[in-house]
């Protein structure tokens, strides 16, 4: 892992004391889309679809390791059983669509309906040979579920390619998009 990478995530633990933080190197058993990873051949779309399947499974959060929290998120998620995160406006990518929901960071209980909507857009986005696109399926399946707490921009900022600087005031992390999915 990158050394950046390594110290953000040792914000994560840091902030999180009693977090189990885990790195997934190698292929669990994944009984829901084990067949779509390993017909995968970017490492982009096997770790899209690792998250997806782990977050099913398990429940927790997931969190990229190019992000870097600046404080404890665990009173956002109170009563919480799922979340995701309004990144960005899709309008500075040229991006349709009313959010710009990324998969960056999310979480929820396990077997929480709305990831099983998230494998079943990912499922029939790969089906059809289309780029499976994490954050496009993130952004086009979670916006008009109520059963999802989705955090606003302000509060877990992104640097925008290119872009340095810190957090807003009140950010509780930032995603630096370091873009190791390329």
């Amino acid at each position: 892992m990158p050394d950046d990478c390594a110290r953000w995530q040792k914000t994560w633990t840091d902030l999180h004391p009693d977090w189990e933080l885990r790195f997934w190197r190698e292929k669990p058993d994944m009984p829901l889309l084990g067949d779509l990873f390993d017909c995968a051949e970017s490492p982009a779309v096997k770790a899209d679809i690792l998250r997806l399947e782990l977050i099913w499974s398990q429940g927790g959060v997931y969190i990229d390791t190019d992000m870097e929290c600046y404080k404890n998120i665990e009173e956002l998620l109170v009563g919480c059983k799922a979340f995701g995160c309004i990144e960005y406006d899709p309008k500075i990518y040229g991006l349709p669509g009313p959010s710009g929901i990324n998969n960056c960071m999310f979480g929820a209980t396990p077997h929480h309906p709305a990831i099983e909507a998230l494998i079943r857009a990912a499922d029939a986005s790969l089906s059809r040979l289309e780029p499976l696109g994490g954050p496009r399926v993130f952004r086009e399946t979670l916006h008009l579920r109520t059963d999802v707490r989705l955090f606003e921009q302000d509060l877990f900022m992104s640097l925008l390619p290119g872009q340095s600087g810190q957090a807003a005031q009140g950010a509780y992390a930032i995603h630096h998009f370091e873009g190791s999915w390329r």
